[in-house]
């Protein structure tokens, strides 16, 4: 113990965290030797942390926690989205190290939380499509001085005209349905009468493709979240930050959603009541 105890009392800045220890190779820190791993770095800092508590070391471990943390946050530019996997296991971690000696929630932790959540697990979230008026389409025409495609534009932007008739010469007939994705409208040719005609028909296949690529995103988004639930980060960022960040109160809108990331929510409860770490005041 005296040896370790020298160690983490003499060498607190050389063994905290840098932002960058996210996202390079991992550097040898404290007594495990880890070496080769992207995640080396974090794993030999979370290790370094429970033995710490393990045998007494609390005031020591809280130092340097409060340093890597205030590291961290001061660099945050530092740490990407593509971090996202090794920042995830880190919290997940350092919230069970943190449950499991009844650590009370400290300002640092609490900034680091909200920052590494904030600006890498939720990042930038999807957007969810905006539901078309009626039949309301994006134009799609060659944006040229094309008579054909303004008719053709005239036509998508309309939110009660599902479909038109185009009669006129084939090589424009042609043109219409070239600059028509074909997966997203329906065309049939009227042969009767000359010219023949083009008759276009709208659908709702676009919106429906945009909701479900944003509910696969949405699904990425919670899956990063995940096993961040629970009393001790409720208690650590506040109902409002973490009904905000954690249960992605503001982003998910689907009520099945909703219902699904509070059952997760239930599913990461840390313990009792009388297991919970007392807030600090």
């Amino acid at each position: 113990m005296d040896i370790f105890q020298s160690i983490l009392e003499g060498c607190t800045r050389a063994i905290a965290l840098q932002a960058v220890d996210f996202q390079r190779p991992g550097r040898t820190i404290g007594m495990n030797g880890f070496a080769g791993d992207e995640a080396a770095s974090i794993r030999s800092f979370s290790d370094v942390i429970r033995r710490a508590f393990d045998i007494g070391l609390t005031q020591q471990a809280t130092k340097l926690i409060d340093e890597s943390c205030d590291n961290i946050c001061q660099s945050r530019t530092e740490v990407k989205i593509g971090c996202s996997i090794i920042i995830r296991g880190f919290l997940i971690n350092s919230t069970s190290i943190l449950t499991e000696h009844k650590v009370p929630p400290r300002d640092p932790v609490r900034n680091l939380y909200a920052t590494l959540i904030r600006d890498v697990l939720v990042g930038k979230p999807p957007e969810r499509p905006a539901k078309p008026l009626g039949w309301k389409q994006k134009p799609r025409g060659c944006h040229g001085l094309c008579q054909d495609c303004a008719e053709l534009n005239a036509f998508l932007v309309d939110s009660e005209q599902a479909s038109h008739l185009f009669r006129v010469a084939a090589s424009r007939r042609q043109h219409i349905q070239q600059v028509l994705p074909a997966d997203l409208f329906l065309f049939e040719t009227v042969v009767g009468g000359m010219p023949h005609a083009l008759v276009v028909t709208k659908t709702h296949e676009e919106y429906k493709r945009n909701l479900t690529v944003y509910s696969a995103r949405l699904s990425e988004l919670a899956a990063r979240v995940d096993g961040l639930q629970g009393d001790y980060v409720r208690s650590l960022l506040g109902d409002d930050v973490y009904d905000e960040l954690v249960l992605l109160k503001d982003i998910v809108c689907d009520d099945n959603a909703r219902q699904a990331i509070k059952r997760k929510a239930n599913e990461h409860l840390d313990g009792s009541i009388a297991s919970r770490p007392k807030l600090i005041g």
